[in-house]
């Protein structure tokens, strides 16, 4: 039964907007009030004594289940919209059924289905729906709008933390800096728009050439960073070379309008005294020695 009016409940028209969804919503709250009403009416024996006072209460908190309700509705897109949902549905139904509980006399085995176990399971679909708001809200944090890679705060976590496993392992660890060159004047000669699609087949590319383990993000602007795991400065030289002439052959855009780019690139590798910000500071000084010297090109 319990499954039938949660399944019920949830069943929509894909294309109704959000307004007209809350009108749904109410409808069928008072139609499920007035058909749990009935119910109770049908099967069981009334108080002769009615508590208003635990009725008003029970009543208020189960009608503040059904705002928590409403106001999660614009998240539907999200993980986390379903298992908050059905939570907070499950606890309107155990908390008006526990109001209407100080007019009928309900049999226990009513009690323990309609309440209790609706409340426990409200608490837990409401634990996993909050987890999984939590876990999205860090991924979004941390991931860059744009190109949906790591932003700043997460390559500098990322980077710091694979420093200390470097350290402690004993194995090489390089960080390179990419520039994108001359990216200004793509934004000013064919507009942001056209320079965010460029950034955003960028990253994709990045993402296609480096080696399973390898981490990349978006440092800021048109500046991205790749963490080299279990490598010398020699390889990475080679390897950032390999990817320069890559992305100087690759034609970014789309079908309207394609643009070849190039990239100039920093490298330092790390030494045993340093942290994320010394390795970063040795790539992006060697990043300006490239730019110095005419651009798309790999300094270390």
């Amino acid at each position: 039964m319990l499954s039938s009016i949660i399944c019920w409940f949830f069943t929509e028209k894909k294309d109704s907007n959000i307004e007209k969804q809350q009108s749904i919503f109410i409808l069928k709250i008072i139609s499920l009030q007035l058909l749990l009403i009935g119910i109770s009416n049908l099967l069981f024996d009334t108080f002769k004594h009615i508590n208003y006072y635990n009725l008003v209460l029970e009543f208020v908190i189960s009608i503040c289940a059904v705002f928590l309700l409403f106001a999660i509705l614009p998240y539907k897109k999200f993980d986390f919209y379903k298992a908050l949902s059905v939570g907070y549905f499950l606890l309107f139904v155990s908390y008006f059924v526990d109001s209407i509980d100080q007019i009928f006399i309900h049999s226990i085995v009513y009690t323990v289905v309609m309440e209790k176990i609706t409340l426990i399971l409200a608490a837990v679909f409401i634990y996993v729906g909050s987890k999984q708001w939590m876990d999205n809200f860090k991924a979004v944090s941390l991931t860059d709008d744009l190109t949906e890679i790591p932003n700043r705060k997460l390559c500098r976590e990322i980077i710091a933390k694979e420093i200390l496993i470097s350290k402690k392992q004993e194995s090489p660890l390089c960080l390179a800096v990419l520039d994108i060159d001359y990216f200004k004047e793509i934004n000013d000669k064919h507009g942001h728009n056209t320079g965010d699609k460029i950034l955003k087949s960028f990253a994709q590319l990045l993402l296609q050439q480096i080696r399973k383990g390898d981490s990349i993000g978006r440092w800021g602007g048109e500046e991205f960073l790749i963490l080299l795991k279990d490598v010398d400065i020699d390889c990475a030289y080679k390897s950032m070379n390999r990817l320069r002439n890559k992305i100087a052959q690759h034609e970014f855009g789309d079908k309207n309008q394609s643009l070849t780019i190039t990239v100039s690139i920093g490298i330092s590798q790390m030494n045993p005294t340093d942290d994320f910000e010394s390795l970063f500071i040795r790539a992006d000084k060697v990043l300006f020695e490239a730019k110095e010297a005419g651009r798309n090109t790999v300094k270390f």
